[in-house]
């Protein structure tokens, strides 16, 4: 399948304003979204806080018609390696070493889920981001991680 017709736009596609798409149309995230960050840094109140976003659609939802947990472990992951990226100033591949979270509250079709996420320490080869995720006002799920840095890049 090629990477344009995964990254179509979901049915019910209305994008918050003063978000962009962030596109990577190949590897494994090509299938997850589309995803979007803020056009403007600190869109989401948070200055210190990296965000992503996207909108629900029917194929990220599991037989019960709610966002399938899967999908919002995979948007953790994405934001809290997004947030360390940016945080740390480098692109340099950062692999998962554990990934936690915890499911607050169900997501339907049709909402729009943004994430939040910051570092709270990295040192020589470690970096520990944590992010929460809400529909609205409300969360709906937090995470926290560890990445492997590489060396000399904490």
């Amino acid at each position: 399948m090629l990477a344009s017709a995964i990254m179509s736009e979901p049915k019910n596609s209305a994008v918050p304003a003063g978000f962009k798409l962030l596109v990577r149309d190949r590897g494994f995230i090509a299938h997850v979204g589309p995803l979007y960050i803020p056009d403007v840094p600190g869109r989401a109140g948070d200055r210190d806080a990296a965000v992503i976003g996207f909108r629900v659609d029917e194929r990220h939802c599991n037989l019960n018609g709610t966002l399938h947990g899967g999908m919002l472990m995979t948007l953790a992951d994405i934001l809290l390696i997004y947030a360390a990226r940016r945080d740390l100033g480098h692109q340099d591949f950062m692999p998962t070493i554990s990934l936690a979270g915890d499911f607050l509250a169900p997501v339907r079709v049709g909402d729009w889920v943004e994430g939040q996420a910051g570092i709270v320490r990295a040192t020589g080869n470690i970096c520990c981001v944590e992010g929460i995720l809400r529909v609205g006002n409300d969360p709906v799920a937090r995470f926290n991680t560890l990445l492997r840095l590489p060396k000399g890049k904490a």
